[in-house]
């Protein structure tokens, strides 16, 4: 089954907090993050995840061998 863009976004958003030691959730190590930054990097996670979605249904239509 595939996943959403906005849950694919959500998990890649989740893997940067942990990087940048951000404290997305209660209990999770890090400082916590401002409001600005969450929603920046959430829209920007799913710009990406969107346009990687939008390059494989453009590749689906690409016949093979050409």
């Amino acid at each position: 089954m595939a996943e959403t863009s906005e849950a694919v976004a959500l998990e890649l958003l989740k893997a940067i907090a942990f990087a940048e030691n951000k404290a997305l959730f209660k209990g999770d190590a890090g400082t916590k993050p401002g409001s600005r930054w969450i929603m920046d990097t959430y829209a920007e996670c799913l710009r990406l995840t969107r346009g990687a979605a939008s390059e494989r249904a453009n590749l689906a239509l690409v016949p093979k061998g050409g």
